[in-house]
């Protein structure tokens, strides 16, 4: 799979590719889209979390509910 990679580590031993999924969905970016979690994939992967652009909203809508302003969002009353 082509993943959107953020680094790549290498060793005499192992490999490692990190991907970006997000921590609520889980879904993976891939190539600039959003999938659904690909599950076990060939060698050694490692994920890098944060939201996607629908959980963030979600997030950010939450937060504004409860009067917490979140960061990077325009709170000033």
């Amino acid at each position: 799979m082509n993943h959107d990679i953020l680094q790549t580590s290498r060793s005499a031993d192992w490999t490692a590719e990190i991907a970006v999924k997000c921590c609520a969905c889980r879904r993976v970016l891939e190539n600039g889209n959003w999938l659904e979690d690909p599950g076990a994939l060939p060698g050694f992967l490692v994920y890098s979390h944060t939201y996607c652009p629908t959980c963030l909203k979600d997030v950010h809508e939450s937060l504004d509910a409860l009067g917490v302003c979140a960061a990077g969002t325009n709170c000033l009353p």
